[in-house]
């Protein structure tokens, strides 16, 4: 992979860090060494991967047991008459329905964009992220879902995120050079929506003043 890295411009390798959730900074050649370790730790996970399938194929089945010649007891017949304490006791109890919100009552939360303290900050927050999302697959997803779960955490583990990845954006953080770029789009809307307000307003205007003047030529 040496050599296909080196023949890419920064330009692409910064674009395959990015893919990949990794730092951009630093000389070409930091982002070469960068690209050759994660695809080390990918190679790493799948070789581990590849050992865990060999190992569960290997394992004994397990013997059914023998069906148990215990005897069985048979339970004593239940009296057809029920005192009244017990008829008491068998009465269900009244549920009482605990009124509930409608669901347009209830407010959405709103997603609080956080701002970026320190990349370490952020580093802590994704592999908490990271873990929580690799627990909850190991529970109710496939192995298919944990792969690229477990390659993104010793990813950043050992390198660090980018404020430009996608899980920093599901983190809610920024980039300041995301935040000037949305920044200058929300001015720029507003200028147009001045200006055309602006038009609009002064077409009225000049309808209003030639409209005395049309209706005395139809007039005529």
């Amino acid at each position: 992979m040496a050599s296909s890295y080196s023949s890419s411009t920064v330009v692409q390798l910064k674009e395959l860090l990015k893919s990949r959730g990794l730092p951009m900074n630093g000389v070409k050649a930091d982002l070469i060494a960068r690209l050759e370790e994660s695809d080390k730790i990918d190679a790493e996970l799948d070789e581990q991967e590849e050992k865990e399938h060999t190992d569960d194929e290997k394992k004994p089945e397990t013997v059914e047991s023998a069906p148990s010649t215990a005897p069985v007891v048979a339970a004593p017949p239940q009296n057809a008459a029920t005192t009244p304490i017990e008829q008491a006791e068998q009465k269900p109890k009244e549920s009482v329905a605990t009124p509930t919100k409608p669901a347009s009552q209830e407010a959405k939360p709103k997603p609080v964009e956080k701002k970026i303290v320190s990349l370490d900050q952020l580093k802590d927050e994704a592999l908490d992220m990271l873990k929580k999302k690799i627990a909850r697959a190991e529970r109710f997803g496939s192995e298919a879902d944990l792969k690229p779960l477990k390659t993104m955490l010793n990813r950043i583990q050992k390198f660090g995120v980018s404020p430009d990845s996608a899980i920093a954006h599901e983190l809610g953080y920024k980039s300041e050079a995301q935040r000037k770029k949305e920044e200058a789009e929300r001015k720029t809307r507003e200028y147009l929506q001045k200006k055309n307000g602006e038009q609009n307003h002064g077409h009225r205007r000049h309808r209003r003043r030639f409209r005395p003047y049309a209706r005395e030529r139809t007039r005529s």
